[in-house]
């Protein structure tokens, strides 16, 4: 299996998974996380904000929007950590 479709069939796990706990922010995480990897930095960090705005004591959520927008040469709100 290619990692496209491991990405995308990661997503589609993750969309389920939305369709029964709308604000689960371990899937929230997975579609921001594929979404970067598959290239859309605007739809990964979308999903990654409502993941920290949903769950703010979640650990993963910021690391991966911090993870975001280091990847698109935004260090100070990296550093900064706000949505």
């Amino acid at each position: 299996m290619s990692n496209r479709l491991a990405l995308e069939e990661a997503q589609k796990h993750a969309q389920a998974v939305l369709a029964q706990l709308p604000d689960d922010p371990d899937a929230l995480v997975v579609l921001g996380m594929t979404d970067l990897r598959l290239g859309k930095p605007d739809s990964a960090q979308s999903w990654l904000e409502r993941s920290v705005t949903k769950s703010p004591g979640h650990v993963r959520s910021w690391a991966g929007l911090a993870e975001v927008k280091l990847a698109r040469i935004d260090v100070a709100g990296a550093e900064n950590g706000a949505p």
